[in-house]
């Protein structure tokens, strides 16, 4: 079975370049570097089928009801959760320029990656989790910082996470 990954994000051009859309950022950049063979909408969300095998999805509902898009499209698709479903997402308690692929980890709070554990109810899946943090001061609200867009500085940085990301994922998941 090929692998189905998740981007996070809010739809709608207020949220476009903002941290808590770096999932959406993933697959805009997964998009540029591979062969998309089919796209489509599904109730709650679009998907991109690439050459070789594996879905990318973007939902269309806001981040804290992301859970019913990854929902709808697990079934959709038919994917074994535990071995094929890669969620990636912002991740405030990483510092930017850093991630982490793990299995069955979340941050602390991040009311996206809920949503998903709660529809599909486990949290046994894969996850990429992005960190956006560069705050010098620490007395920024979450909740607003993660709405607020990358500078040019802080973008580079990023593609260059996204581009390690994807180096890595081709070693042990995108061509398996």
């Amino acid at each position: 079975m090929k692998k189905m990954i998740v981007g996070l994000g809010n739809p709608g051009e207020k949220y476009i370049n903002t941290r808590h859309n770096t999932g959406f950022l993933f697959i805009d950049f997964l998009l540029e570097n591979y062969n998309v063979i089919k796209e489509g909408k599904l109730k709650n969300s679009h998907f991109f089928k690439l050459d070789n095998g594996d879905t990318l999805l973007k939902p269309d509902t806001f981040m804290n009801n992301s859970g019913l898009a990854v929902q709808e499209a697990v079934r959709w698709f038919d994917t074994d959760i535990e071995r094929d479903l890669i969620v990636v997402h912002d991740d405030l308690d990483i510092p930017l320029g850093k991630y982490k692929y793990q299995f069955a980890k979340s941050p602390k709070v991040h009311n996206g990656v809920k949503s998903v554990e709660d529809h599909l109810g486990t949290n046994r899946f894969y996850r990429i989790r992005i960190g956006i943090d560069n705050r010098g001061d620490k007395k920024i609200d979450g909740e607003m910082y993660v709405l607020s867009k990358f500078n040019s500085n802080e973008s580079t940085i990023l593609n260059e996470v996204l581009s390690e990301i994807i180096s890595e994922l081709n070693d042990i998941k995108l061509n398996s």
